[in-house]
């Protein structure tokens, strides 16, 4: 069994991949934006972290996590800024935090 970190969990690749790893038995934690609507989430997960995405990605969210997946993304952002954040500064946020904490 594996404790596993996903982002992007609510979203079309996430909700599949997260019924995926359950079934498997791993432990799951996902990263969900504040305000994001998590409440028909298919399946029972055992930890639920809402963050202030990206900026809210710390060591803490990757400790003791033996995998890091991340699937969030803005596909449909036509703001610069907003597709950066969401697809590019949280893809390093995240590989820092890893790094940081060992995951």
């Amino acid at each position: 069994m594996a404790n596993i970190l996903v982002t992007g969990a609510t979203g079309f690749l996430g909700k599949y991949l997260c019924n995926e790893l359950l079934k498997k038995i791993h432990k799951v934690k996902i990263v969900v934006r504040r305000n994001a609507d998590y409440t028909d989430f298919p399946v029972s997960l055992t930890d639920i972290i809402s963050v202030d995405w990206p900026y809210g990605i710390t060591n803490n969210l990757t400790k003791n996590m033996d995998f890091v997946i991340h699937c969030a993304n803005s596909p449909e952002s036509k703001d610069y800024y907003v597709a950066y954040d969401a697809n590019v500064l949280s893809t390093k946020l995240l590989c820092k935090a890893s790094e940081k904490s060992k995951s």
